[in-house]
Parts: structure tokens; sequence; C-alpha cells
């Protein structure tokens, strides 16, 4: 009876929109004119002002993402370390809509990449058009983010072979939706945002769009200084606050935005433009004016919303976990990142939305304790392959970063994952530039085409200046025994009946046997279970 009941009221307010007479009312009265809907033509809307608006149009968007997940395969990521499967195919709000297509596979070329966004492109087209709604062309924008790789470090592929996107208007015609650059910012939600995460076209439009009209309105105005104050506070420093949680602009552009701000009111609340900067931003209670500055209130506006979803289950606790994980593997640390040096290690890493705040984390010496997943070490005295180069400081940051991206390339993170399992040499592979194909990292590491020769010159430096004492490349610590399960598989098992039977995996199914010797050399004792990590005469074991 309920939802008969509930079923009745909902069909008898679309009825009465579809079917609604509308008027135009102005400061001269009403319209005599109108327009109304027909029963062959409906009126579409939920009109403005009705309370229902908004769960229509959460159930209308819900239905058209829906159907686009059905068409199309839009963003599917999993964490480097915890591999946390991520999706998304769009992200709307109200009326502005973001669909999101990257590659499913890593051969997959860019002009496949565009072929989808089309069939993306047409299925949100048809979703919109079932639903009542319709798609303007104009004022749709698409980027094709591609990549190229020049010596070992990516660029950004300005010309990709890819084929052009159209979508149909409310009359059927077809239009070809114009392609941005990646550094080619596009207003969206208030925000003039581009791909490459610079924001110069942000601060041009906040400096032009916003910041320079105001002043020339509060120049010529009549108002009084405590008036300017408080519609400083109440308008433009409102506007620019709006946006500042979704960038990552850098302190010299703060500064521009800062100068532009002050400007004009300064001199019209009567202060002295070369006021100490402590004085303006200081607190009102410190004798200060209170004034915003825009990286401070940047830096705080993210750190807030980092606190609220960072180990959540929202889509942002999602993506600051995605980031968080990969940014340890670039930069080759275990340790928690917001409590590392910025100046040290921050080069390593990819300039976003996290090396951000912990850039400013850093600045202002704050710290940000929380419990996630890193990568650990292994071994009894084991340590960070980075860590070891930064506090050797023998090596510049470009060093540094040939070094690194060796390691990325080998996909090696401390030095257990150089070393023999003796814990006191390092082998074959790991002289020889190779990734050791019996050490199978289970980490998602970032794409590292093979490093160019000055790259690997400067590894093989590290390894005999700084991980290894002599010629015989013999480590200055002996590593001791597997604490934990590594982040690599190897091959080779031990029997847990019988520890002189020795197993190597080669497929799925097969297995080639080892029987264990004596020799002079076994001294200890085996473990009877698990993993092996070690293969000398003494075999050294760890549970799986």
């Amino acid at each position: 009876m309920h939802s008969t009941s509930s079923s009745q009221i909902a069909e008898c307010m679309i009825r009465t929109l579809c079917q609604m007479k509308h008027f135009i009312r102005t400061g001269y009265g009403d319209s005599k004119w109108s327009y109304i809907g027909t029963k062959n033509k409906p009126l579409q809307g939920a009109v403005q002002g009705n309370g229902a608006a908004s769960p229509i149009f959460v159930a209308i968007s819900c239905t058209i993402l829906a159907y686009l997940e059905r068409q199309v395969v839009g963003i599917s990521v999993y964490s480097a370390i915890t591999l946390t499967l991520f999706t998304l195919v769009a992200i709307l709000y109200v009326d502005d809509s973001d669909i999101l297509i990257a590659a499913v596979e890593k051969d997959e070329t860019a002009y496949s990449v565009s072929r989808r966004a089309q069939k993306a492109a047409t299925a949100y087209q048809n979703g919109v058009h079932q639903t009542g709604g319709a798609v303007r062309p104009e004022k749709c924008r698409w980027y094709s983010i591609s990549f190229k790789w020049i010596a070992g470090e990516w660029k950004y592929d300005n010309n990709p072979k890819i084929d052009k996107v159209f979508i149909q208007n409310s009359n059927g015609n077809e239009r070809e939706i114009e392609r941005l650059k990646v550094n080619q910012g596009w207003k969206g939600l208030g925000i003039v945002a581009a791909p490459d995460g610079k924001w110069k076209d942000h601060v041009t439009y906040l400096i032009e769009e916003k910041i320079q009209p105001w002043n020339a309105s509060i120049s010529t105005s009549y108002l009084h200084r405590h008036d300017v104050y408080r519609s400083a506070f109440t308008s433009i420093f409102k506007s620019v606050d709006y946006t500042l949680p979704a960038t990552s602009m850098t302190s010299s552009q703060c500064k521009l935005i800062n100068t532009q701000l002050h400007k004009k009111i300064l001199p019209r609340i009567g202060v002295d433009v070369h006021l100490p900067l402590a004085y303006r931003y200081a607190p009102k209670c410190l004798q200060g004016l209170g004034s915003m500055n825009i990286e401070v209130k940047q830096f705080t506006a993210k750190l807030k919303i980092f606190l609220q979803h960072a180990g959540t289950s929202s889509q942002i606790g999602k993506m600051i976990q995605l980031n968080i994980e990969i940014i340890h593997l670039l930069i080759g640390m275990n340790q928690p990142i917001f409590s590392l040096d910025y100046s040290k290690y921050g080069h390593l890493a990819e300039r976003g939305w996290i090396t951000h705040i912990w850039e400013m984390c850093d600045q202002y010496k704050i710290s940000i304790d929380g419990q996630y997943e890193q990568p650990t070490i292994a071994r009894a005295n084991d340590s960070d392959l980075m860590e070891l180069l930064v506090k050797a400081d023998i090596h510049d940051d470009n060093d540094l970063r040939s070094i690194n991206k060796c390691r990325i390339y080998l996909e090696v993170q401390n030095m257990s994952d150089i070393t023999d399992g003796s814990g006191t040499k390092i082998p074959h592979c790991a002289l020889h530039h190779i990734k050791d194909p019996e050490r199978i990292s289970k980490y998602k590491w970032p794409k590292q085409p093979k490093p160019t020769k000055n790259d690997w010159i400067a590894w093989d430096d590290a390894i005999k200046n700084v991980w290894t004492i002599s010629e015989t490349y013999h480590i200055q610590s002996k590593l001791g025994e597997w604490t934990q399960q590594p982040h690599f598989n190897t091959p080779w098992y031990i029997d847990q009946h019988n520890p002189k039977l020795l197993y190597y995996k080669t497929s799925e199914m097969n297995y080639n046997v080892y029987v264990k010797k004596k020799c002079k050399e076994d001294k200890g004792k085996i473990n009877t279970s698990g993993l092996i990590l070690q293969i000398n005469y003494l075999f050294t074991a760890i549970k799986p």
C-alpha cells in the first residue's frame, strides 16, 4: 500500500511538471504569452526550486553512469603496494561531467584509446538524450594524455597518432570536439586545470577575471574603509578561497596572487602597502589585519581534506592511497613520506597534490602521523637503497635521479633486493643491469624503460662507493635472517616434510627437485617449510 501511494505521488509530480504552464515575470509584470508541455512533447526538467530536483538529478545521473559503465571501460588501476583495485569511469557534478578513459594494457596505443573515447562520448550522449537532456558540443573539450620516452625519461607526446572525437548536438548534427594540449587549462567548476598539473592558466584566470575587475570596482567606489575591508573578506577572498583545495600552486604563483590581491585593498583601507607581511597576515587578536595568505590557505584547505579522507574508503581516500603508495616506490623509501626531508627526496617524485602537502609539511615543520601500508625491510640489518645514498652525500641530485631510474627499472627497494641469499655480496644481476628473473616483485612499479649508459655509470658508482666496501662487491654490513616475507616471489621451495628436498618451480604444475648434500660448511638449523630465499650450503627459509 505504501509503495503504491509513493508511486502515485511521484507520478502526480512528474505529470504536473511535464504539463505545467510557464509565464515570464519581470519588473514590468507577468507576460501574457506562455508555453506549456503537451502529451507528445512534454516539458523536461525538475524545475528550479523544486525540493525533489536534487534526488531526481542523482537518480538520472546514476542511470547514465550505469549505462556508461556497461558500454566502456574507464580507468582501472591497482595500487602499487596493497594491489587495491580502483575503478572510475566518470566524475559528475551537476551539469559538469568528466569522462575518463585510460589504456587497459601496457601496449595499448593512443589511437586505440581515442577510439574508446569516441565510443564513450557516443554512449554518454545517448544516455543524456534518453533521459531528456542534451549535450552542447561547443562546451565540450577533450585531452589526449600520451607519453614518449627519450633517454630513459618520459615526455608528453604532443602529436600522438589518434583519431578525432565527435558528438551530436540536440538537432542530431555531428560536431567535432576540440582537443586541448596537456598544458592548456580549461575551466570547470570555477577552476582552470590542465592535465600537466601546472597552474599558470588558473593564476591568470584568478588575476585577470576575478582580482583585477574587483580592484577596479573598489578603486572607484565610495565605500568607507571598513566596508572595503568587509567586502574583501565576503567577496573576492571567497572567490579565490573556493578554488584552493584543488590546486597545487607554487610559492611564486601564490606570491603573485597575494601581490595582486592586496594591491588596491591596502590603500583603500588606509594601510601602508609596505606594511610587513607578518602584520598583514597575522590574526586580529595579535594586532594583525587577518588578511588571506594564498599559500597558507591553500595548504590548510588541502590538509583538512587529507585528514578527513586519508585511510577511508571514500573515492578521495582511495585516490590518496593510490598516490601515497606509488610515491614510496618512486622515491625508494620505506618510512612514512611525511616524516622525510622534502628537500632531499622530493625531487625523486612527480609534483602533485600529495607531494605538495608533503612539501608544505616539511616547510612548516608539521608532522602527520597515521597507519597505512608501506614498503618494509625484510631482513635484519637491511636498509633502503636511496636512504644510504642520501646519507652518503657524495652524489648530486642529477646522479641520484639517474640511480633512481636504474633502481625502478630493476624493481628493487632495499639492500636485500640486490644482495645474494647469504646477505654478504651483490650478485650477478644487479652488477650487470639485469632484472633478476628469480625475484619477481609483487608491487606495481611505475613504468621505466631501460636507463641510459650514463645512468648505469651512476648506478655502478653507487654500488662501488656506497653499497659495497671492496672490488669483490661485498656489502658493508652483512644482512641477517629474513624477518618477514619480501615483496618478491622466488621459484625455490623447500619440502615441508623433508627439508633435504628442494624444489624449483618451472611452471604451474612442474618442479625440478634437488637433494641437499652433506657439506663441511653445513652448520646451523634448517627451517622446514615455506619459500626459499637463500640457496647456499645452508638453506634459509621463511613461511610464505
